[in-house]
């Protein structure tokens, strides 16, 4: 199966969403839309989760009472062949990013692939190109 979705992401050509760290669960899916990356709310699944939306999808990479990261600490979509923009919607804490710094509370940066973030505890969002 994980072959069949990987020659599928290659001819798509759209960037590899993956964690790394304590999730290992979730199978990588494409960047397709936006990305909503938080903590469960009621009625999502849980962590490693994830929920269809209008403009995207929604990755759920903490437990509902997980207090280390807010229901939506980031909106990451594509913006070029090999840059994506990360916000980061929390408002009273940085987030970081391997090789770019931290995106302050409200602010947003454009990243150039490979993107490692660290989402929580000991997981990291790892966006890269598909080939």
């Amino acid at each position: 199966m994980e072959v069949a979705l990987s020659n599928a992401l290659e001819e798509v050509g759209r960037p590899v969403v993956s964690l790394s760290g304590d999730h290992g669960l979730l199978v990588p899916f494409p960047l397709d839309g936006q990305l909503d990356v938080g903590r469960q709310r009621p009625g999502d699944p849980p962590p490693d989760g994830l929920v269809s939306t209008p403009d995207g999808i929604r990755l759920i990479v903490a437990a509902a009472l997980d207090p280390s990261i807010s229901r939506q600490q980031l909106l990451i979509h594509q913006t070029s062949e090999s840059v994506i923009t990360v916000a980061n919607t929390r408002r009273n804490r940085a987030i970081a990013v391997a090789g770019l710094g931290a995106i302050d509370a409200g602010s947003s940066a454009n990243c150039q692939f490979p993107v490692r973030i660290h989402v929580a505890r000991a997981t990291f969002l790892c966006i890269d190109r598909s080939e």
